[in-house]
């Protein structure tokens, strides 16, 4: 564990980027804010590097743990990195699954097509993961009406899991 001073630390800096689309694309990361996401994420996919409140690193010790790169800073330190209002005091940058092939596609598939709020999304994703299927659809639109699961607004809504899921987007001609 590595203790973390400053918000310009390189590391904070680099997951503070992450809040924005394309620094996402370009490293293929997300992050993943609160407790059940972190534990969710490090179950199911690859942690890069948690930063966490260190007042509050003994109630995260379990988490903890189990992380290769964690990094201790007060908590304006993290609040600074994190996207939502009110942060949990922990913060993961998290690898981006890879996209859905369709040379083998799940037996059932979520088509998402010109819906514009994130929430909307993250329900029709839990209850497609729920229902079981193997991944999810969307149309490449702009403007953008909903931004990818790995946005923090779109991830806090869709929930836990959404590391989970295949992606793949389309044109509006090849989804006829």
């Amino acid at each position: 564990m590595k203790i973390v001073t400053s918000t310009q630390n390189p590391a904070v800096r680099a997951l503070r980027e992450l809040g924005q689309a394309k620094a996402r694309a370009q490293r293929g990361l997300f992050l993943a804010e609160g407790v059940k996401l972190c534990a969710e994420a490090l179950r199911d996919a690859q942690v890069e590097t948690v930063l966490c409140d260190e007042a509050r690193a003994g109630e995260f010790s379990t988490l903890l743990a189990a992380c290769g790169d964690v990094l201790l800073a007060p908590a304006h330190i993290v609040a600074s990195a994190c996207q939502t209002q009110t942060p949990q005091g922990i913060v993961a940058s998290v690898r981006m699954p890879a996209p859905l092939a369709l040379a083998e596609p799940p037996a059932a598939l979520l088509a998402l097509d010109g819906v514009q709020d994130p929430g909307n999304v993250g329900t029709m994703l839990r209850t497609a993961e729920a229902a079981g299927f193997g991944g999810a659809l969307r149309t490449r639109l702009r403007p953008r009406p909903c931004g990818p699961p790995w946005a923090a607004y779109t991830g806090c809504r869709s929930g836990a899991g959404r590391w989970r899921r295949r992606w793949k987007r389309f044109g509006r001609r090849a989804m006829r």
